[in-house]
Order: C-alpha cells, then structure tokens, then sequence
C-alpha cells in the first residue's frame, strides 16, 4: 500500500539474576511501515545508480539512506523512466533510512516520500567530437559554455514535459536555480513564473502553495523530488489534483505610473481571487528558450507589483505571459499579451493591443489577449 508494510513492533527485555530470570518488560507496540529499497535493480530499470556513501554519518548503522515505503518508490522509478532521454540517465543519493526518521542534513527525508536525484554527466558533441561534459553541478558548470549550459535546460525541461501525468503525486521539487549567474540564465529565467503543463511554476512561493517547483539553498548539485504524504485526506501538506481557475484577461486591471514605465495588474476582484495566485513574466520574446531576452518577474499579491524600466529597453514589443494559478493545488492557466512600449502613451488607440485611459494616478489601459 501507499503507507509500506504496517507492522506492530515492541520492545522485550529480561531482567536475570545468577539465579535466573527476574522480571520480563514489555513495551507498549507501535505500528511502523516497514520501508524498501525500491532500486536493487537500478541498473537494468533506467540506467541510474546509488551515489551514497555508506560511511557516512553512520549511514551502515541506520541501514542505509535508500529507503522508500514500497508504493513511493515504484513512483519515482516510474517518473524517472519517463523523465528519461537519450542523454538524461540518474543518479540518486539521499532518500530515508530504514524505517524512517531523520538523519543529519536530511531533515526532511524523514519518512520515505522524498528522493535526491540528478542527470548523470553526459557530453554534448560538435563534429562528432566529445566537446564537452554537462553535469547537474552549476559549481562545477560555472566555467562551461552556453552550449552546454542550453543543454542542460533542455534536458530538465524534457524530464519536466515527459513527467507531467505524475504531477499530481508531487508536492513539489526543490532546486537552486540562482546559485550562480550561469545557473539564473539558464533555469531561473526559463522555468521562473510559469503555467507549465498546467501546473505552477513560482520558485518563490511557498512548498504548500501548489508550485511544481522551489528554489531552496543547497540545491544546485542535485534536485529534490517530495511527493504527496500517503495519508492525503489527514496530512496538511497534501497538494491535491490542480484545477484550472478560469480567470480571462479582462479580470485584472492593468496600470502604468506617470512615467509610463511601471506597470502594475491586480485583479478587479478582490474576493474572486481568494485562493489564487498571479505569478507573470514581462519579456521582449514569446519563447521561454531565449535566454539572452529582457525579462522581469513578479506576482501578485507581493510585496511589489511593479515592474520595473517597462520603456527602457531596446526592443519596443513586449509580452506579458501571466501564470493565474489556483493556491494549495498549483492548477494554473497561461494567459498572454502584447504591448507595444513605443505606443504607450497613446489614448484610445485601437490600432494596438492595448487600449489606454489616462487616469489622475498615470495611465490605465485594457488589454486584448495574443
């Protein structure tokens, strides 16, 4: 079952003398889920391997740290077969001990539910050649090309488009995707604020807020994978199955300062917008694989809802891609405009995509979906 093999466990001690047995204890029993190793046959599954070290922080004493209860493990071996392609093969390090409980640094592998995994190295090719090996370390990548940094974006956006029908058993996956500059370029600005495959996308809301993923320290040489708790109906952390929240463009209002510079959308009803999230990316692309493009990133409700320099670029066209997600699930629709920042001054003019009024605070202006 999704909870491992229950069993009932106690504790036995006898109390002897020279003379014999004195006294026999009983502890009261407890139930525990018996947990597996779901990788005996890694090797021949999808070409990963066990990446631990056995000796460390007693690992030999707690029966090792690749222990999953039974049911979590043919999941993530079925989310890795899936998530694999030609060049993406895995090796994993931290999952529970046996049994459960915490172990230093691991805090969170606790009970059987969480993986750490990552790409095997691999090399990408020019020629026909070995150029160069691409590895899930931003550290050790710090120094590589933008081939291979291009390369591994790819291959996180393949696992993360061939996985998505498990994405309802995923709580979510923590990573580091700003532990460098390389590492901002190539996966924050891809992956950041984004409705993907209908699931969130915000690395900076929090673990229970419905986003696929999260950024957190520690993380840029591996990726931590958390799925739902076995016990959903009981267990506050359970994302349930994204639903779509359908919002149209016309439910938010979008305004500018004075400057025209600044560009703010929060939606014109409060109270419809309880229990959702808007996370939005402005950038002068519609792709998300550009990674030299402008882009901005925000969300509301924040702190700030500003974007910042919305006239100060050189390309004139700009494109508001909005993540309007459903909080607690992740469920989330992509709602996408375009402005035309060399226009941005105009009234009523409905030759663009955006009409503007100016108002006593700037300007406020109604948007027309791509």
């Amino acid at each position: 079952s999704g909870n491992g093999w229950p069993v009932l466990m106690g504790i036995e001690v006898e109390v002897h003398s020279a003379e014999g047995m004195i006294s026999r204890i009983h502890s009261p029993f407890i139930s525990k889920a018996i947990l597996t190793n779901p990788f005996a046959d890694i090797s021949s599954t999808i070409g990963g391997e066990d990446h631990y070290d056995e000796n460390a922080w007693g690992y030999t004493r707690t029966g090792g740290d690749k222990w999953m209860k039974p049911a979590f493990g043919r999941r993530l071996i079925n989310i890795l077969t899936d998530g694999s392609s030609e060049l993406a093969k895995w090796k994993f390090n931290d999952l529970s001990k046996l049994n459960g409980g915490t172990f230093q640094g691991h805090e969170s592998h606790s009970n059987g539910i969480d993986a750490d995994v990552k790409f095997k190295p691999f090399d990408i090719t020019e020629d026909g050649k070995n150029a160069e090996q691409v590895s899930f370390n931003f550290y050790n990548m710090r120094n590589a090309s933008d081939s291979a940094w291009e390369s591994l974006s790819n291959q996180l956006n393949t696992f993360l488009n061939n996985i998505k029908h498990h994405y309802e058993h995923i709580r979510v996956i923590y990573l580091s995707p700003t532990y460098n500059a390389k590492s901002t370029k190539y996966i924050h600005k891809r992956f950041a604020n984004r409705c993907f495959n209908q699931r969130l996308i915000d690395f900076s809301v929090g673990s229970n807020d419905g986003t696929l993923m999260k950024a957190i320290g520690g993380h840029h040489h591996h990726f931590h994978i958390k799925f739902n708790p076995p016990n959903i109906y009981n267990d506050a952390t359970y994302i349930p199955k994204g639903t779509l929240p359908n919002l149209e463009i016309s439910d938010f209002n979008y305004s500018l300062d004075s400057s025209g510079s600044n560009l703010r959308i929060i939606p014109r009803s409060i109270n419809n917008f309880e229990g959702k999230i808007l996370s939005w990316r402005l950038q002068d692309a519609l792709t998300f694989d550009d990674f030299d493009m402008n882009l901005e990133i925000n969300r509301y409700p924040g702190t700030n809802s500003y974007s910042n320099t919305l006239k100060n670029k050189l390309v004139a066209k700009k494109f508001i891609i909005m993540a309007v997600a459903n909080k607690y699930n992740g469920g989330c629709q992509e709602l996408r405009v375009e402005i035309d920042t060399s226009k941005i001054k105009a009234t009523n003019n409905d030759t663009f995509k955006w009409t503007y009024i100016k108002t006593a605070n700037g300007y406020e202006f109604t948007p027309r979906e791509l």
